[in-house]
Protein backbone atom coordinates (compact mmCIF):
# COMPACT_ATOMS: atom_id res chain seq x y z
CA UNK A 1 0.00 0.00 0.00
CA UNK A 2 1.15 3.83 -0.08
CA UNK A 3 1.51 3.70 3.12
CA UNK A 4 3.54 0.71 4.17
CA UNK A 5 5.98 -0.75 1.65
CA UNK A 6 9.51 -2.55 1.89
CA UNK A 7 12.48 -2.91 -0.34
CA UNK A 8 15.31 -5.49 -0.14
CA UNK A 9 18.38 -6.23 -2.05
CA UNK A 10 20.60 -4.65 -4.55
CA UNK A 11 24.65 -4.15 -4.14
CA UNK A 12 24.98 -4.43 -0.38
CA UNK A 13 21.79 -6.60 1.30
CA UNK A 14 20.09 -3.78 2.45
CA UNK A 15 16.27 -3.71 3.41
CA UNK A 16 14.13 -0.57 3.98
CA UNK A 17 10.53 0.17 5.39
CA UNK A 18 8.82 2.42 4.34
CA UNK A 19 5.65 4.30 6.35
CA UNK A 20 3.74 6.51 4.56
CA UNK A 21 6.06 9.19 4.73
CA UNK A 22 9.51 8.03 5.46
CA UNK A 23 12.52 5.09 4.55
CA UNK A 24 14.01 3.46 7.42
CA UNK A 25 17.04 0.89 7.30
CA UNK A 26 16.17 -2.44 8.90
CA UNK A 27 17.73 -6.04 9.20
CA UNK A 28 19.40 -6.83 5.93
CA UNK A 29 18.81 -9.31 3.51
CA UNK A 30 20.75 -12.28 4.35
CA UNK A 31 22.98 -11.81 0.69
CA UNK A 32 23.37 -9.02 -1.52
CA UNK A 33 20.92 -9.49 -4.67
CA UNK A 34 20.34 -7.42 -8.12
CA UNK A 35 17.45 -7.91 -9.94
CA UNK A 36 15.85 -10.09 -7.49
CA UNK A 37 12.17 -10.24 -7.00
CA UNK A 38 9.88 -9.98 -4.40
CA UNK A 39 6.35 -10.75 -3.19
CA UNK A 40 3.87 -9.97 0.00
CA UNK A 41 3.76 -7.49 2.36
CA UNK A 42 5.31 -5.76 4.92
CA UNK A 43 4.71 -8.77 7.70
CA UNK A 44 4.76 -11.26 5.45
CA UNK A 45 7.33 -10.95 2.23
CA UNK A 46 9.18 -12.88 -0.20
CA UNK A 47 12.51 -11.66 -1.83
CA UNK A 48 13.61 -14.62 -4.26
CA UNK A 49 16.11 -15.26 -7.26
CA UNK A 50 18.70 -12.60 -8.36
CA UNK A 51 22.32 -11.83 -8.92
CA UNK A 52 25.10 -12.09 -8.62
CA UNK A 53 25.94 -14.62 -11.32
CA UNK A 54 25.20 -17.64 -11.23
CA UNK A 55 22.01 -16.68 -11.22
CA UNK A 56 20.35 -17.34 -7.61
CA UNK A 57 17.52 -19.79 -7.24
CA UNK A 58 17.43 -18.61 -3.50
CA UNK A 59 14.76 -17.63 -1.36
CA UNK A 60 14.13 -15.44 2.08
CA UNK A 61 11.11 -15.01 3.98
CA UNK A 62 10.70 -11.88 5.72
CA UNK A 63 8.65 -11.65 8.87
CA UNK A 64 8.34 -7.94 9.16
CA UNK A 65 11.41 -8.13 11.29
CA UNK A 66 13.83 -10.97 10.00
CA UNK A 67 14.82 -12.96 7.36
CA UNK A 68 14.88 -16.86 6.94
CA UNK A 69 15.90 -18.95 4.32
CA UNK A 70 12.65 -20.46 2.66
CA UNK A 71 12.51 -22.98 -0.03
CA UNK A 72 15.36 -22.91 -3.31
CA UNK A 73 13.47 -22.44 -6.96
CA UNK A 74 13.60 -24.55 -8.97
CA UNK A 75 15.54 -22.62 -11.50
CA UNK A 76 17.90 -20.04 -10.81
CA UNK A 77 17.11 -16.98 -12.22
CA UNK A 78 17.00 -12.58 -11.98
CA UNK A 79 14.84 -9.79 -13.81
CA UNK A 80 10.75 -11.54 -13.52
CA UNK A 81 8.35 -11.05 -12.10
CA UNK A 82 7.80 -10.99 -8.92
CA UNK A 83 3.85 -11.63 -7.55
CA UNK A 84 2.22 -13.18 -5.07
CA UNK A 85 0.38 -11.99 -1.54
CA UNK A 86 2.53 -13.31 1.41
CA UNK A 87 5.82 -15.22 2.12
CA UNK A 88 3.39 -18.80 1.39
CA UNK A 89 1.87 -17.21 -1.87
CA UNK A 90 4.74 -16.35 -4.11
CA UNK A 91 5.09 -16.66 -7.76
CA UNK A 92 7.65 -16.15 -10.47
CA UNK A 93 7.44 -16.08 -13.97
CA UNK A 94 10.10 -14.96 -16.77
CA UNK A 95 13.29 -14.12 -16.22
CA UNK A 96 17.49 -14.48 -17.45
CA UNK A 97 19.26 -15.97 -18.42
CA UNK A 98 18.40 -16.94 -21.03
CA UNK A 99 14.85 -15.60 -21.55
CA UNK A 100 12.68 -17.63 -19.60
CA UNK A 101 9.02 -18.57 -20.14
CA UNK A 102 9.01 -20.88 -17.05
CA UNK A 103 6.65 -19.91 -13.95
CA UNK A 104 6.74 -21.23 -10.26
CA UNK A 105 4.34 -21.16 -7.55
CA UNK A 106 5.73 -20.88 -3.78
CA UNK A 107 3.73 -22.44 -0.90
CA UNK A 108 6.01 -21.58 2.16
CA UNK A 109 7.59 -24.40 1.75
CA UNK A 110 8.67 -25.09 -1.75
CA UNK A 111 8.36 -24.28 -5.56
CA UNK A 112 6.46 -26.29 -7.75
CA UNK A 113 6.34 -25.60 -11.80
CA UNK A 114 3.46 -24.86 -13.14
CA UNK A 115 2.47 -23.55 -16.71
CA UNK A 116 4.54 -21.45 -19.14
CA UNK A 117 4.05 -17.67 -19.99
CA UNK A 118 3.66 -17.99 -23.81
CA UNK A 119 6.64 -15.85 -24.96
CA UNK A 120 9.59 -16.34 -22.86
CA UNK A 121 11.42 -12.82 -21.54
CA UNK A 122 13.18 -10.85 -19.00
CA UNK A 123 12.56 -7.21 -17.29
CA UNK A 124 9.08 -8.22 -17.37
CA UNK A 125 6.76 -6.32 -15.20
CA UNK A 126 4.75 -8.52 -12.62
CA UNK A 127 1.02 -7.69 -10.51
CA UNK A 128 -1.46 -9.62 -8.85
CA UNK A 129 -1.73 -13.09 -6.47
CA UNK A 130 -0.92 -16.74 -7.54
CA UNK A 131 -4.63 -17.39 -8.62
CA UNK A 132 -5.04 -14.01 -10.46
CA UNK A 133 -1.89 -12.42 -11.99
CA UNK A 134 -0.36 -10.62 -15.23
CA UNK A 135 2.52 -10.47 -16.59
CA UNK A 136 3.00 -7.02 -18.40
CA UNK A 137 6.28 -6.06 -21.04
CA UNK A 138 9.36 -6.86 -20.75
CA UNK A 139 12.14 -8.18 -22.65
CA UNK A 140 12.75 -11.11 -25.54
CA UNK A 141 16.17 -10.33 -25.96
CA UNK A 142 17.35 -11.31 -29.40
CA UNK A 143 13.86 -10.81 -30.71
CA UNK A 144 12.85 -7.55 -31.69
CA UNK A 145 10.88 -5.47 -30.58
CA UNK A 146 10.23 -5.43 -26.65
CA UNK A 147 6.94 -7.30 -26.08
CA UNK A 148 3.93 -5.06 -26.00
CA UNK A 149 1.77 -7.98 -24.84
CA UNK A 150 -0.04 -8.69 -21.56
CA UNK A 151 -0.21 -12.26 -20.00
CA UNK A 152 -2.87 -12.97 -17.73
CA UNK A 153 -2.77 -16.27 -15.26
CA UNK A 154 -6.18 -17.45 -13.69
CA UNK A 155 -4.51 -20.14 -11.68
CA UNK A 156 -3.49 -22.57 -14.59
CA UNK A 157 -2.63 -20.86 -16.96
CA UNK A 158 -1.52 -17.85 -19.09
CA UNK A 159 -3.19 -16.50 -22.11
CA UNK A 160 -2.56 -13.38 -24.16
CA UNK A 161 -4.09 -10.30 -23.27
CA UNK A 162 -4.28 -7.06 -24.96
CA UNK A 163 -1.58 -4.91 -25.84
CA UNK A 164 0.05 -1.94 -24.38
CA UNK A 165 -0.22 1.08 -26.08
CA UNK A 166 3.88 1.18 -26.41
CA UNK A 167 6.38 -1.05 -25.05
CA UNK A 168 7.80 -1.34 -21.85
Amino acid sequence: SKDSALIAGGDVPATEEYNGTAWTEVNNLPASKNANMGAGTLTSGLSFGGNPPPSSNECYEYDGTNWTEGGDMNTGRHAGAGMGASQTAGMCAGGHPPNYNNTEIYNGTAWTEVNNLNQGRQLVCGVGITTAALAIGGDPAGSSPYPNQTEEWDGTSWSSKGALELPL
